[in-house]
């Protein structure tokens, strides 16, 4: 008996505000789906502390402000970082090259399911990420 063709892995993305929708249409020309994330704090999307396996990302983009917490409001990247790091879902942050350094340090209590990478490398970096 001949065993059916596995359907291949749906590739979908979580990306919070401010992402280059550019980046969005390219990577869904590609067939891969966008998902738009919140920080608890904008109401862009689902929130993304409550991320689950279910969701299936294959990962998460944003800008690196989106994820620090504004005054009045302490959410720390930890915490808002915390399902996709229980759930395995790398995260790239936009940082331009020069700032890398500085991003870092910022988020030096944050695992190394994170990436930082210059907006203008965006695409290549995660279609590299994601077999495109």
């Amino acid at each position: 008996m001949k065993k059916k063709a596995s359907k291949p892995k749906r590739k979908v993305v979580g990306y919070l505000e401010g992402t280059d929708p550019l980046l969005l249409t390219r990577w869904a020309s590609k067939g891969v789906e966008t998902y738009p994330l919140s920080n608890g704090v904008d109401q862009h999307g689902k929130n993304m502390t409550l991320i689950t396996s279910a969701d299936n990302f294959s990962l998460v983009i944003g800008y690196l402000h989106k994820i620090l917490p504004v005054s009045g409001i302490a959410l720390a990247p930890e915490y808002l970082l915390k399902a996709c790091e229980l759930y395995h879902v790398p995260v790239f942050l936009l940082v331009p090259k020069e700032d890398t350094v500085g991003a870092k340090r910022t988020l030096r209590n944050v695992g190394d399911f994170v990436t930082f990478v210059d907006p203008h490398e965006a695409f290549a970096k995660t279609a590299k990420h994601l077999g495109l």
